[in-house]
Order: structure tokens, then sequence, then C-alpha cells
């Protein structure tokens, strides 16, 4: 494999494509595919992405979609926010089967907080929203957070 082969199969890649987008020039390959060659490394696609990511840290490389890292990270948080919508949705949707309630009567209010409040103690886990369906339609009520010891 030539360094420009390497260049082009990085760029191919999930995470290439995405700097792809952001960074696309005509030349591009080109200068990654030089930089492999100046440090004398292997043509592989690791040692590609090493060198994109030189070119970006020392500032050698411009964005061409005209962006900057804050829309990078608002877009991050706006595709975040409407997967977990999608994942609230899709778990409340099927109806509750009777081992589901039973299982839920059947909890220590300890064991309850741990798993309707989750690790982060914010309430954003898939058993409540299960858990949260259960209070809509079976008059079950939300659990008291046990403050530390959760973990």
């Amino acid at each position: 494999m030539t360094f420009a082969e390497a260049a082009v199969k990085f760029f191919q890649t999930p995470n290439g494509q995405v700097f792809w987008k952001r960074y696309a020039s005509k030349t591009l390959v080109q200068e990654v595919a030089d930089e492999m060659a100046n440090v004398k490394t292997l043509p592989t696609i690791t040692a590609a992405s090493l060198a994109f990511e030189r070119f970006v840290d020392d500032g050698d490389i411009q964005r061409t979609d005209g962006k900057t890292e804050e829309d990078d990270r608002t877009q991050a948080v706006v595709v975040a926010r409407n997967g977990l919508e999608a994942a609230l949705i899709a778990g409340a949707l099927p109806p509750l089967a009777n081992s589901e309630i039973e299982y839920f009567a059947s909890l220590s209010q300890f064991e309850l907080s741990k798993l309707y409040w989750g690790p982060d103690n914010d309430g954003v886990t898939g058993f409540a929203v299960r858990y949260k369906k259960a209070m809509a339609e079976q008059g079950f009520r939300e659990p008291a957070r046990y403050i530390g010891g959760l973990r």
C-alpha cells in the first residue's frame, strides 16, 4: 500500500469521513501522504490518522466547511438528545407485562430507587421509562432518591 492509498483508506473510515467533510481539499490526501513519508512511518490507516491529527493539532490545516468546534459540539448535543428521546419513546411504547408489574411491586424501596434513578442519579434509565409507565397506568409512585450508598 502506498502512502496516498493509506490516506484515502483513512478518509473512507467512519471517523475519516467526518474529517473529510470538515477539511476536504484537492491536496489533503497528498499532504497526509507526504507527512507520513516525512516521519518515516509505514503506509497504514493508523499512520494516516496520526498524520492528519498532527496537521489539525498544529494548526497547519484549516476547516473548509465553514464551521467551528463549537458547531460540532452543538450538533452532537442535538443528535444525542434526539437519540435519547427516541429511546425513551421506544421504551414507553410496549404495553406493561404482568410480570413487569409484579417485579416492580416486589422491589424494596432501596432497590427501586437504585434502579429508577440509575448510576448518575438522574432517572434516565430504561427501567425508569418502564416504571414511569407503571406510575401513569397502575398508580405506582416515584421512588425517593437515596443519596449516597447507591454505588
